[in-house]
């Protein structure tokens, strides 16, 4: 837990993929976000992580072979990110077994 660094981060789903953006703090015009990592949905789980005196409000992405941690600012927001995150898995996962048209309709997600 000594190695823990805390980063301004923006999640998006595209297609099967899911896109991870870092804030850039120096930034200069319309650019927030810097693209950081792409992982394959067929890789991903979200796990619950339990609160510490540390660690609050988190969760894990665990992404074959990396584990990423994710805070989030209030428990409301942890709960209803974590059913968003259920939700939307499941989903674009029954669209990856569909016919390429589901596909299309299921193009975008995103969580900031």
């Amino acid at each position: 837990m000594d190695n823990i660094t805390i980063i301004d981060v923006s999640l998006v789903v595209i297609l099967q993929q899911l896109m991870i953006e870092l804030l850039t703090c120096c930034r200069r015009g319309p650019v927030r976000y810097k693209f950081h990592t792409l992982y394959e949905l067929d890789n991903l789980a979200v796990v619950n992580v339990k609160d510490t005196n540390v660690i609050k409000n988190a969760f894990k992405l665990l992404i074959f072979p990396d584990t990423r941690l994710f805070q989030i600012e209030s428990p409301k927001a942890k709960v209803s990110s974590l059913l968003l995150w259920c939700i939307m898995l499941s989903v674009t996962r029954l669209f990856q077994t569909e016919s390429p048209k589901a596909k299309v309709s299921s193009s975008l997600w995103c969580i900031m």
